[in-house]
């Protein structure tokens, strides 16, 4: 059977402006990081954007199943000397 979507049912994501700042704090000397690049218009349900952490900013978060159609790139991410994911440019 052909696998058709993946992840949990509540997907963290970020906005591209983002993903350094929650890559550092939350992914730091991790050698098993993997950016997805995902279309919005590819999903059956909204992206609700919000922030589930009392702060002020706002994090999108999809509330369904990741179709695998909706991925547009998978990158692993390499760690640099000083413990820092390497980004590509977004």
């Amino acid at each position: 059977m052909p696998i058709r979507s993946c992840l949990p049912r509540k997907l963290h994501c970020s906005f591209a402006h983002q993903v350094q700042g929650v890559a550092h704090f939350i992914y730091r000397d991790r050698s098993d990081v993997v950016l997805l690049t995902i279309d919005p218009n590819q999903l059956s349900a909204k992206v609700v954007v919000e922030n589930l952490e009392g702060g002020e900013e706002l994090f999108p978060h999809i509330y369904e199943p990741l179709p695998l159609a909706a991925v547009l790139s998978a990158s692993p991410v390499a760690i640099g000397v000083d413990g820092r994911l390497e980004l590509p440019d977004l």
